[in-house]
């Protein structure tokens, strides 16, 4: 099987039960597609260099 990495960026307005809800949704799709999740990190908040 291929290994991929994934980043997500989401908003920063959101709250934090918003982006726990969010993360949640996205690892659900990523093992009911079939894949298997081997490491997550939640890296918090942060500042970009650039606006996005």
């Amino acid at each position: 099987m291929n290994t991929y990495e994934n980043i997500v960026i989401l908003n920063a307005s959101l709250s934090d039960e918003e982006i726990e809800t969010t993360t949640g949704k996205i690892k659900d799709l990523i093992t009911n597609s079939g894949g298997e999740i081997l490491k997550a990190d939640a890296w918090g908040r942060k500042k970009l260099a650039y606006e996005v």
